[in-house]
């Protein structure tokens, strides 16, 4: 009934006016257990961020529930929870975004660690061709919370990883990424598995 009702275009406009405070509560419901209510609630907050352009600083606020719903055990939840920060990463200067995900690197939660790093590089890829982008990145901090996840105990989590650097490093033209990335690799007791990824960039 709530996201009906949200739906309409008065709903939308009333909520514009007290949006910091609807999302505050959105995100109270991202706590509840219930499968049902996390996807309303996910899908509600979708159509808010595909409505007129939101204060942004009320959009920020919604970051820490979200990336903490990523270490959810249903696909559906952690699916539902990236496209909301797509959205969120369209509506705010990327650099911000970044700079508040990558602290979820180091998350005891592996699936947040994961989805992190999936997140990461949809955050390069979509700035692709803004150079004013690269510019901004902050490569140390960021390479230094990705690195150690090559040797992650999770082996889907080293993968992404891997796939991370080697997106960094092309899109970038940082080519010590790849490197570092090979020297971690070779360190690493899944040398075997991850051979078929990093063979054609050494």
């Amino acid at each position: 009934e709530l996201q009906e009702i949200v739906s309409t275009q008065k709903a939308k406009a009333q909520l514009h006016e007290n949006t910091q405070e609807f999302f505050e509560f959105l995100v109270t419901l991202l706590n509840d257990t219930n499968y049902r209510v996390n996807v309303t609630t996910l899908q509600i907050l979708r159509e808010l961020l595909l409505s007129k352009p939101q204060p942004k600083g009320s959009v920020e606020c919604l970051i820490p529930g979200l990336m903490e719903k990523l270490g959810d055990n249903k696909v559906k939840i952690r699916q539902l929870t990236l496209s909301a920060l797509k959205l969120i990463n369209k509506i705010l200067d990327p650099i911000v975004v970044l700079n508040k995900v990558k602290n979820y690197l180091s998350s005891p939660k592996w699936h947040i660690r994961e989805e992190t790093l999936n997140f990461t590089i949809i955050i390069f890829i979509e700035n692709s061709k803004v150079h004013a982008f690269f510019n901004r990145v902050p490569y140390i901090d960021l390479l230094s919370s990705i690195v150690p996840l090559l040797r992650d105990e999770k082996a889907k989590v080293a993968q992404v990883a891997f796939e991370a650097c080697v997106t960094i490093g092309n899109l970038s033209g940082f080519n010590e990424v790849l490197h570092l990335s090979l020297i971690h690799i070779c360190r690493c007791r899944r040398y075997a598995v991850c051979r078929s990824r990093w063979s054609p960039y050494h």
